[in-house]
């Protein structure tokens, strides 16, 4: 079986840079040189995030999300990330994706029992 962060990855990619805005028309990612889309920076950190939860508000997981990444990430002292601010965070952007994303590969992980 492939490991989950492999999985994870792929399924990523297939499925949320492929719609995401900041896809150039070539099909690069427009985020600027060395910034790495916080959905792949942090997808371990957001794989432990959604295990520990199961909600149907996605307000639920934006809000452990930002006590346990965001601190990490972009977000300063005072708890505000230009990002976020600017509506340009991918994992904003995009967390119902991922959260479904997580918890069907998590889930799979459990019936094949690892992950």
């Amino acid at each position: 079986m492939t490991p989950l962060p492999d999985r994870l990855a792929r399924r990523f990619e297939e499925e949320i840079c492929r719609v995401c805005v900041l896809r150039t028309a070539r099909g690069d990612c427009s985020l600027r040189p060395g910034q790495e889309c916080p959905i792949f920076r942090w997808a371990d950190d957001l794989a432990g995030v959604v295990a520990g939860i199961s909600s149907n508000r996605l307000a639920d997981y934006m809000d452990r999300i930002q006590a346990v990444i965001c601190p990490h990430c972009a977000q300063d002292e005072r708890g505000r990330c230009p990002q976020r601010d600017r509506l340009d965070c991918p994992l904003d952007m995009y967390l119902a994706l991922v959260v479904r994303i997580l918890e069907e590969e998590l889930a799979l992980c459990r019936v094949e029992g690892g992950p």
